[in-house]
């Protein structure tokens, strides 16, 4: 449902002239309010605006040093720019410190699972980072979900891999 709800979401929004910026057309779900999202601004993983994101969330993390959603979001965007190596170091960073986002565990999962990168890839960490995720969202996100048959995919595990991508579909 979560899935078909953001894919109506998405095709209630219409493009505001020359910018990526979008706005629902269709009033908003009951107990919502309308509001503008911007989708398509995320800079390319080699653009020089990441300086200015990163060097933000680096002074985050320096003032916040034992807050986990600063490293989450720090890895999120090196997540973005494709520098998996540093990603990975903050999802962990979040995780030693406690972390419930889920996103820290999934993202974390995906890339043991999937990195081209042997020293990042971990099928077993990845299995057990994506069933954490999966449980943080009482199994309800598809993302979690299909990072977790990702993970047994890594491990050689091709039957709960299937098992689990099967579910997602379902979703």
């Amino acid at each position: 449902n979560s899935l078909m709800d953001s894919l109506l979401l998405k095709m209630r929004c219409e493009a505001q002239g020359g910018s990526n910026m979008f706005r629902v057309i269709d009033p908003p779900p009951s107990r919502t309010s309308w509001f503008i999202m911007n989708v398509m601004n995320v800079p390319e993983a080699n653009s020089p605006d990441w300086s200015l994101i990163i060097s933000n969330w680096t002074s985050k993390v320096t003032i916040n040093t034992g807050n986990p959603e600063v490293y989450v979001s720090r890895g999120i965007s090196f997540h973005l720019m494709h520098r998996l190596e540093q990603a990975a170091s903050d999802y962990e960073r979040a995780i030693d410190l406690g972390s419930t986002n889920f996103s820290c565990y999934n993202n974390l999962a995906v890339i043991r699972s999937t990195s081209t990168n042997a020293v990042l890839r971990n099928g077993i960490q990845a299995v057990k980072l994506a069933k954490k995720a999966c449980e943080l969202t009482g199994w309800k996100d598809w993302e979690c979900i299909s990072g977790l048959a990702s993970a047994y995919a890594e491990t050689g595990n091709f039957a709960s891999a299937v098992r689990y991508e099967q579910q997602v579909l379902v979703m």
